[in-house]
């Protein structure tokens, strides 16, 4: 039978899983300020640093803009368990083999108590 883990095993699990996360990512924060003209600005300025891990989760369809056929990937993105991350946002990720600036497609329910797990795709590549 399944028992939960205790709270000095789930601190372990959770620095287990952040020894994992080899990356670096700058969440920017989605926010929208007034022109002053009625409209509105969405800006993205700099928010929280957490160490994270990215690798491909999942090829996306192709399409074609303009003349050409653009192909992309889905990014997994796994920051640590209380980090903060919405939809809107987006993040720049610094080390391994992928890095630049990423929009978050969803996060992911937190189906586990370890990490935060998000579907991401690079920008330029949609």
């Amino acid at each position: 039978m399944f028992e939960p883990m205790d709270a000095q095993e789930l601190a372990d699990a959770r620095a287990a899983m952040e020894e994992s996360l080899v990356d670096t990512a700058q969440v920017l924060v989605y926010t929208k300020t007034s022109n002053g003209r009625g409209g509105e600005i969405v800006t993205y300025p700099p928010g929280p640093t957490y160490p994270a891990r990215l690798a491909p989760y999942r090829p996306r369809p192709e399409q074609v803009q303009g003349d050409q056929l653009q192909s992309s990937a889905a990014f997994r993105l796994h920051l640590p368990h209380g980090a903060a991350l919405t939809a809107k946002d987006r993040v720049q990720i610094t080390g391994g083999d992928y890095g630049g600036a990423y929009e978050v497609e969803t996060p992911l329910p937190r189906t586990t108590q370890l990490c935060l797990s998000a579907v991401v795709i690079k920008i330029g590549q949609q």
